[in-house]
């Protein structure tokens, strides 16, 4: 009896994945890897970026603001909101991108419940004055963000049950398995 193979998905990339890949090769990389996930009331938040290696890239700044305006700022000055700045704190050869990829983290303090945070981030090089690299500014899927991806997380005591964390979840959209026109639409 033959033996039979499924390759449907063995070369499949997840679209958080392509984003990644194509934001580090365009210089500063965070897609919202924030830690905890799930920020709580009062723990401060660490938002991790990821430079391209090979790119002069020596500071990394975080814009954000608590009353829902846009944050804006560069070059670690903020116009609007307050700043954090991120500090370097590893590199490592990316196995994906084959390529050397720096490690940023900034921290925002604790904040109390019902806070909705937005930032930004921007990265830029103290040696050569006019590099200067947005966050997310280069998205494979949609339209690329002239200011670079703006980012949210909300504040609050609510946690989702244990039970979800380890869960997959499908939503099926019945109206894709319809034929291509062979019967009437339904009724």
């Amino acid at each position: 009896m033959p033996v039979i193979t499924d390759y449907a998905f063995a070369n499949y990339i997840p679209p958080q994945e392509k984003r990644r890949r194509a934001a580090i090769r365009a210089g500063l990389a965070h897609v919202a890897e924030l830690i905890p996930a799930d920020p709580t009331p009062g723990a401060p938040v660490r938002l991790r970026f990821w430079t391209n290696g090979h790119m002069a890239i020596d500071r990394v700044a975080v814009y954000y603001t608590l009353d829902g305006s846009e944050p804006l700022g560069e070059r670690g000055v903020a116009a609007n909101g307050q700043v954090v700045l991120a500090a370097p704190i590893s590199s490592r050869v990316d196995g994906a991108l084959r390529q050397v990829v720096r490690r940023w983290e900034a921290a925002v303090p604790g904040l109390p419940a019902g806070t909705l945070v937005r930032y930004r981030a921007d990265g830029w090089s103290l040696r050569l004055r006019q590099t200067h690299w947005w966050a997310d500014a280069v998205d494979p899927i949609n339209v690329n963000p002239p200011q670079g991806r703006l980012f949210a997380y909300h504040v609050d005591d609510r946690s989702p049950p244990a039970w979800l964390r380890d869960e997959i979840i499908y939503q099926i959209f019945v109206d894709r398995f319809a034929t291509a026109g062979d019967e009437p639409p339904m009724q």
